[in-house]
């Protein structure tokens, strides 16, 4: 096992990698960025065959990261699973080579995670063109604890730039998550039992491909399944699932099904496709 100090935790980074992924990317994306390559694992994880492996990986190995290791043919929810059992870290957190990080991002991170000892953290999220994520706070440059029982509009809605303890990831089962919304079932579900999480507005983390919040362009609004299993697959199960057990449904998990709904309202309206309006 790898040893969490008193100033890093021991951090497992899940890089998503792509056809159109190169190592100068992924250079790009850890520079400046604050990691400390002896407390971080790096699992650098694809849903194919990873084209010039050996390169890529004695690339990322050069970089004296503790250990590197890397995880092909990964197909999303059933991953999850095999990614427990690679997991060496304190925390896990997902990034996308694609995208990037403020300054000194992982530095920051980190000290706030070791500082507060949260389960759940998660850093600002922005897009590109500057649209927000609508559950984080854009421009606040604080750190605080968020309690979901008081704060329904701030949580973390994607794994990216979200930090997870290893003892919460590994704890979740995840064989029945629904195919167009895995990781927000995962997500929403540890809310459900950590609702006390940090919220890291000192560093941010910049999607650079299309999310669903700005339609412009998101790709999965094109998916048949996206527009109509959310429902039956995902979100009614879940709502009528959180009443049984906690006799009410939180305000923040109100919160995230308004916005499922919306997100796809938009959506159809952008495509001007209203077979889905049912």
């Amino acid at each position: 096992e790898l040893e969490m100090n008193s100033i890093y935790c021991v951090l497992t980074t899940i890089l998503m990698w792509h056809d159109t992924s190169t190592v100068e990317q992924l250079h790009q994306f850890f520079q400046n960025s604050g990691i400390n390559p002896k407390t971080t694992q790096i699992l650098l994880c694809s849903d194919k065959k990873v084209s010039q492996k050996e390169e890529i990986m004695k690339g990322i190995t050069a970089l004296g990261y503790l250990q590197a290791e890397c995880i092909e043919e990964a197909v999303f929810p059933n991953a999850l699973q095999q990614l427990k059992e690679h997991c060496k870290g304190d925390y896990i957190t997902f990034v996308d080579c694609r995208d990037k990080v403020s300054k000194q991002y992982y530095k920051i991170c980190n000290e706030a995670i070791v500082a507060h000892k949260a389960m759940i953290a998660f850093s600002n999220k922005t897009l590109r063109e500057k649209v927000v994520d609508p559950f984080t706070r854009s421009g606040t440059q604080e750190n605080y604890l968020v309690d979901l029982e008081k704060e329904g509009d701030l949580f973390p809605i994607s794994l990216l730039g979200t930090f997870l303890a290893k003892e919460l990831f590994c704890k979740y089962e995840v064989e029945s998550l629904s195919q167009f919304e895995w990781e927000k079932e995962f997500l929403m579900h540890l809310l459900l039992e950590n609702r006390r999480i940090l919220f890291i507005g000192e560093a941010e983390y910049h999607y650079n491909t299309p999310i669903e919040f700005n339609i412009r362009g998101f790709l999965g609004n094109k998916e048949e399944g996206w527009y109509t299993k959310y429902r039956s697959d995902f979100l009614l199960p879940l709502l009528k699932e959180t009443k049984a057990k906690y006799k009410e449904v939180p305000e923040f998990l109100q919160c995230f099904a308004m916005y499922l709904v919306d997100v796809r309202i938009q959506a159809i309206r952008k495509s001007r496709n209203e077979k889905y309006l049912d």
